[in-house]
């Protein structure tokens, strides 16, 4: 590496300027002028030290040895009493005030490092669709029910990850939507996108009397919410519009979103009411093992909707994939990670001559229901015998499936492609459940 020499500007010693020939050279300044003029700089610290001391550029001063005298002695012995008397006395001082704290613990114990044990104290109920500890006052919260696009384009979605319970249902030509239930907790930003309602989602909703959001939806599902549909509540986009927002970064009609804070806004000026009693989901221990299960492919068509499930043994979570792709929330950017996942299978059937390719679905009586949680699998039976009933699930015996305590999320699939569900597990993979 070539070394570049420093110039007189950059370099931190400046060099000896060189010395001219002439007949009679001239001597070079001493560097004890530069420190003078330094020295008596006009500054606040130098007019205060030429106070004190009798000529700032003379220090002749410091060398003179004050004259002895007998007045001087006797000055000397008092000051030395007096600072005697002084150090006795913040000596005893000390020891007074330092006594008491040797014995006393730091004050940092008697705090609270967090708020969490408080916050702790306060979780003395269960919410109902998590059974997760919670303030009393979110027990009695109204669920809001939500319409949510699975399109490619509009992944990832914002908000899923605040959700309690999620279901997920082919609509039409194979495309899957979610109905998304936020009950505990709610979004802390934008939530969406929005899509229209569809006449199984009421079926599904109704039994928990939900603030239903969603923009427009199939004739059969407007029908039933313009005439009243148990208690829901309904709030479409197309007739209370402030209830919602537009990115206009996108088109419609995949751009409509929503806040918490601006729906519920709405929802308060309306005059409905946010608490209610909420059915709860049915949550039970383990008592027989399961198959193990640490991952479970849905086949949904087309293949950009195929979902996988993922189980991660250290978190004890369901990671959701979408086409080989994590899931990720995009208000948080956190992956979409349940405690229980669940295959539901029934019948859904094409509408005949629909140009949509929209379907129908079984919502009511029962079929088979696989329940995955804790790495393993539980088979048996979905419920849900009348409209205003929640969905429920069962072992053979008919007693409840072991649901465990946190988010859950459902894939509604029909019967012909149960064939094709995979499970796989440590010691096992590619095994069809039939």
């Amino acid at each position: 590496m070539t070394k570049t020499k420093p110039s007189k500007e950059s370099s931190p010693v400046a060099k000896q300027p060189a010395k001219q020939k002439t007949n009679k050279p001239t001597a070079a300044k001493k560097p004890t002028i530069r420190r003078k003029k330094i020295i008596a700089a006009p500054t606040a610290v130098s007019d205060a030290v030429k106070k004190s001391t009798p000529n700032q550029t003379d220090e002749s001063w410091l060398l003179v040895k004050p004259q002895p005298s007998q007045h001087n002695y006797w000055n000397w012995l008092l000051v030395f009493s007096i600072g005697a008397l002084g150090l006795l006395l913040l000596s005893t001082a000390a020891v007074v005030l330092i006594s008491p704290l040797a014995n006393r613990q730091p004050i940092t114990n008697n705090l609270n490092p967090t708020p969490t044990p408080v916050l702790k104290q306060n979780l003395t109920a269960l919410a109902p669709l998590t059974g997760l500890p919670c303030e009393t006052s979110v027990v009695s919260r109204r669920p809001w029910a939500v319409v949510v696009e699975n399109f490619p384009t509009v992944r990832p979605q914002s908000g899923l990850s605040f959700a309690d319970l999620i279901i997920e249902t082919p609509t039409e030509g194979g495309i899957t939507r979610f109905l998304a239930f936020f009950q505990s907790e709610l979004p802390t930003s934008l939530l969406g996108p929005i899509r229209s309602a569809r006449s199984y989602f009421n079926d599904w909703a109704r039994a928990w009397s939900p603030l239903f959001s969603h923009s427009g939806g199939s004739t059969k599902a407007l029908q039933q919410l313009a005439k009243g549909y148990g208690a829901i509540q309904d709030v479409n986009e197309f007739s209370n519009g402030p209830a919602y927002q537009r990115d206009e970064r996108a088109d419609p009609p995949h751009n409509l979103f929503t806040t918490a804070t601006r729906f519920f806004s709405y929802v308060q000026q309306k005059g409905w009411p946010s608490q209610l009693e909420v059915p709860p989901l049915t949550f039970t221990p383990i008592t027989a093992a399961g198959a193990l299960a640490s991952s479970i492919t849905v086949p949904y068509q087309p293949e950009d909707y195929s979902a996988r499930f993922d189980y991660l043994p250290n978190q004890k979570v369901y990671q959701r994939y979408t086409n080989d792709e994590k899931q990720i929330d995009l208000s948080t950017g956190q992956p979409i990670q349940v405690t229980n996942f669940i295959v539901l299978v029934t019948t859904i059937t094409p509408l005949p001559n629909d140009e949509l390719k929209r379907t129908e679905i079984k919502t009511l009586g029962s079929g088979t229901a696989l329940l995955f949680t804790q790495g393993q699998e539980f088979i048996g039976q979905w419920h849900k015998d009348k409209l205003d009933n929640p969905l429920t699930f069962t072992d053979a015996d008919g007693h409840p499936l072991p649901l465990q305590p946190g988010k859950t999320w459902i894939s509604v699939i029909d019967s012909s492609l149960q064939k094709s569900l995979t499970v796989n597990s440590p010691t096992k993979t590619g095994l069809n459940v039939q």
